[in-house]
């Protein structure tokens, strides 16, 4: 058989054609070691230390740590949300859109120009990713690498198997190589020691973990350093918690009835004129009517409140079968949209460049410029909103009835009535509410009346209608009309009570109402609007029972996707707690006076007049109109919204907020951003935290241990001047076993510094 030679002559190999392992006993036995001349050192005999000096070991591992240094700050810039603002790229934090500019084309050009430097800046920061992926994975090179070598020193070794795992460790395709699971010693094998198989057993383990790793980190990486298109929450700012609603008592100037009652004054508000509103909630009435007119029966016709416009909003509820029952609608109140128009102001001059001492609130200016470097601004408001569960239906003189106590004392029922929106099978009632203050001293009513329209046609004047508004305390409904046992129907007459006539009001006034109308039963509003000719007259009544909750109040601040400056409630419920509503209250809504008379040329009373001039000629026809619904439903609404509410500065800690809501303001940006956004980003943080852990045990062993980095020539080399020996003898001959053989090395100061041995 020949052999291989180097070109000195000395024996490396047998010559052979098989593949297979050879048993080391086949070199010639003339062959020794002293006689063998080491490739690795077959040109220098100079001795050498086999460490790594002291300066070179520092900044390396320096180097190492500095890896440290971009992930920490990515890792505290996620973790903080930073904001960058309008553009990815932002130099000083001011990146302008000009949002309120009345050019709307350049806002549109500056949008496009932030979005083109947001591309180029987001391919830099890929190559930036690709860098600390690549930086990375020399990290963990080098601490798989130092392992090996460690656990190769040991005197137990390592399997042949893991040589280079160093090099193949990050493959993930590596992963799938029987040889990484099969080179582990069994853990039956008695020939190799305990701790020695756990060594192995974590060796694989860290390698699979850091392979994971390794190729998480571009991906990890890519997730932190580039920022991206988010909303975020502003920080709460007001210190305000709401007190209580104003609707018991009449309006006064004294609160934010001054706001729309700019022409009114205290004593006209205390005697109960309303008409000097006539400037301001007349036309807001109108224009609402007429933009439900306009819109052909739409039920989000908007109204004004200074800068911005709104819309009522409604939610219900549903039956089983899946049909609606009960509509709730939501009045916003006019107070909080005062609030959110000063809001947009501020933000129309932070954006303009205006002066912030002419404004009326100039230390809230800088809360406010922080708004300014986004793409686009939603303004919130926490605030109280009215929901009302209206009825409109209509009557006559046959299914009425006003029961007269005494002097304080009234009851006025209502035959024929069912309380659901859409549910005929609701139930068919009698309801019956308790007017006057000698039930309850909440208990009030007031009245006016629209001036009958002149008819071109005939030449004449129409009947007018008169409008009474009563509040109740309790309401009774009675199925079918019929009254609770031992109830004498005398008691509910027209006129007074018979003489004679004992009457248990408690057996009809109940807490205990039937459930389809036990929301209906208390605190409950009553308007009724009469029209009467000669002949007959007809009713048009709506009911409601008004109940506050809360919610949050958003206005989109861009002319450019909001040009109506619409503000929206959100989070509405379909419950709340029931108020006291003094009826002066839609005196307000209508700009009447007490016993006054509305012209008949204003939008709502002149189609008041046609409304109820159609009901006239036809009392018993059933609601099929949905003008007449929202000319009922609308004056409510209105009314709802001009109640307001007094805030107070007491503490938190002393009233909870369930009592006692807070009153905040803040914003949704959409900006450029760090943060916790996603799913991915968790993973992100966790890789990269791992690897941060990685780096600083690659550092400590690095220090450690500072043997130099052997090259695999310089491994195979090594493995080739090892002098032939019987481990082999007992293997058989397959891969698994063979990569189960271990090897030991040997770091030597001199020419030969590095001996590999093998051992069984």
């Amino acid at each position: 058989m020949a052999s291989l030679r180097t070109s000195s002559g000395s024996v490396l190999l047998p010559d052979t054609s098989s593949t297979e392992y050879h048993r080391l006993e086949t070199f010639s036995n003339s062959h020794k070691e002293d006689d063998a001349s080491p490739f690795l050192d077959s040109h220098s005999t100079r001795a050498r230390s086999y460490k790594r000096p002291l300066l070179k070991t520092c900044l390396l591992q320096f180097l190492a740590l500095l890896w440290l240094v971009p992930i920490i700050a990515l890792l505290y810039l996620n973790f903080k949300n930073h904001v960058i603002g309008a553009s990815a790229w932002c130099p000083g934090g001011k990146c302008w859109v000009d949002m309120f500019n009345y050019d709307t084309s350049i806002t549109q050009h500056n949008l496009d120009r932030l979005d083109k430097e947001n591309h180029n800046l987001l391919g830099t920061l890929q190559l930036v990713s690709k860098a600390l992926e690549v930086w990375f994975s020399l990290i963990a090179a080098s601490l798989v690498y130092i392992v090996t070598m460690m656990l190769a020193a040991k005197p137990d070794g390592l399997p042949i198997g893991y040589l280079n795992r160093p090099r193949e460790f990050s493959e993930l395709t590596g992963l799938f190589d029987p040889v990484l699971w099969t080179s582990s010693p069994p853990i039956t094998e008695g020939l190799v020691k305990g701790t020695h198989k756990a060594r192995i057993y974590l060796f694989v383990a860290m390698t699979v973990m850091l392979c994971i790793i390794a190729n998480l980190m571009g991906p990890a990486t890519a997730v932190l350093v580039l920022p991206s298109l988010q909303w975020i929450e502003t920080d709460l700012i007001g210190d305000q918690h709401f007190e209580q609603y104003n609707s018991a008592t009449p309006p006064g100037t004294g609160g934010f009835a001054q706001n729309w009652a700019w022409a009114c004054n205290e004593s006209q508000f205390t005697t109960g004129n309303y008409s000097c509103a006539a400037a301001a909630t007349g036309p807001a009435l109108d224009a609402w009517i007429d933009g439900f007119v306009a819109s052909k029966g739409a039920v989000q016709a908007l109204s004004q409140q200074d800068y911005v416009s709104f819309a009522f909003n409604y939610t219900f509820q549903a039956s089983s079968d899946g049909a609606i029952s009960d509509y709730v609608y939501w009045a916003p109140s006019r107070q909080v949209m005062a609030d959110l128009s000063d809001d947009l102001y501020m933000m129309y001059n932070v954006s303009t460049g205006g002066n912030k001492s002419s404004l009326a609130h100039p230390s809230e200016f800088e809360s406010y410029a922080t708004y300014n470097n986004s793409l686009q601004v939603r303004l919130q408001r926490s605030g109280p909103v009215i929901g009302t569960r209206p009825k409109v239906w209509t009557g006559w003189r046959d299914n009425t009835t006003v029961t007269t106590v005494d002097p304080k004392r009234e009851i006025r029922c209502y035959s024929s009535y069912t309380p659901l929106v859409e549910d005929s099978a609701s139930g068919n009632y009698t309801r019956c509410v308790r007017t006057g203050t000698g039930w309850d001293l909440a208990n009030k009513q007031a009245s006016f009346s629209v001036a009958g329209a002149y008819h071109a046609d005939t030449k004449t004047v129409g009947p007018g209608v008169d409008i009474s508004v009563f509040f109740s305390d309790r309401a009774a409904f009675l199925s079918n009309g019929a009254f609770p046992a031992g109830f004498s129907g005398k008691c509910l007459t027209n006129g007074s009570i018979p003489q004679g006539t004992t009457c248990d009001w408690n057996q009809i006034f109940l807490d205990d109402q039937p459930p389809q109308v036990k929301n209906r039963s208390s605190h409950v509003n009553t308007v009724e609007m009469r029209i009467t000719n000669s002949q007959t007259s007809a009713l048009l009544v709506v009911d409601f029972v008004a109940f506050s909750a809360f919610t949050r109040y958003m206005l989109d601040a861009s002319p450019l996707t909001n040009p109506l400056s619409l503000v929206q409630t959100q989070n509405l419920s379909d419950t709340g707690t029931p108020m006291v509503l003094d009826p002066a209250w839609t005196l307000a809504a209508w700009s009447a006076d007490v016993n006054g008379v509305l012209a008949s040329n204003r939008t709502t009373t002149s189609m008041l007049l046609g409304v109820m001039e159609a009901v006239l000629k036809n009392p018993y026809k059933e609601l099929e109109d949905s003008l007449i619904y929202y000319l009922s439903l609308l004056p409510v609404i209105q009314t709802l919204s001009l109640i307001d509410h007094n805030l107070t500065n007491v503490s938190s800690t002393s009233a909870p907020d369930i009592q006692y809501p807070r009153m905040t303001r803040n914003a949704r940006l959409n900006v450029w951003a760090y943060g916790l956004s996603s799913r991915t980003s968790y993973l992100g943080i966790v890789v990269a935290i791992t690897g941060c852990l990685v780096v600083l045990i690659q550092v400590f062993l690095g220090l450690v241990d500072r043997r130099l980095h052997r090259s695999s020539t310089e491994l195979l080399i090594a493995a080739l001047e090892h002098p032939p020996g019987s481990e082999f003898t007992s293997v058989p001959r397959n891969e698994k076993e063979m990569a189960r053989v271990r090897f030991h090395l040997k770091h030597n100061n001199g020419p030969r510094s590095l001996e590999f041995h093998v051992k069984r």
